[in-house]
């Protein structure tokens, strides 16, 4: 994705050309979560068995980081349906999932290798990321006990 960049500037660039309202600050390119574009956090375990679930319809984009058991940031367009109830809210919590408030600002890696912030999953472009619901919901299954076979044994 970035094997042409040579600066922020640059790497800026491909973001936006894949319509990312990305914003450049101190050299580091991110996103303020919006209505439009947000994040859930998920345990790396669950976002796996997200990712697969997920996989036939929808490229999921993950971002991690290089150290081991890192949570994984999955970036999700606008929730379709209503919005979730705080008992709803605090179950995920305690499960290690997390719904990043509008505004939050979301670091993107800035290199295609796998130092600091690198991409699990790199998106195709901004309106090709999997709704906010579907991923919350691919979590309560999988939460539930209906996660892929091949997931099982990790």
């Amino acid at each position: 994705m970035f094997e042409r960049c040579h600066n922020p500037n640059e790497v800026a660039y491909v973001y936006l050309e894949r319509g990312f309202p990305v914003q450049l600050t101190f050299g580091k390119v991110s996103i303020l979560t919006s209505d439009r574009l947000g994040a859930v956090v998920l345990p790396p375990r669950l976002g796996a068995a997200v990712k697969e679930m997920l996989a036939d319809e929808w490229i999921v984009p993950v971002i991690t980081y290089q150290r081991e058991r890192r949570d994984w940031i999955v970036l999700v367009g606008p929730n379709r349906g209503g919005a979730l109830k705080p008992p709803a809210l605090s179950s995920l919590a305690q499960q290690g999932i997390r719904i990043l408030d509008q505004s939050a600002r979301v670091w993107l890696p800035m290199t295609d290798t796998q130092i600091g912030w690198f991409w699990v999953a790199p998106p195709l472009n901004a309106s090709a990321v999997p709704p906010r619901n579907l991923v919350l919901m691919a979590a309560r299954r999988a939460l539930d006990g209906s996660v892929p076979t091949s997931l099982q044994r990790c």
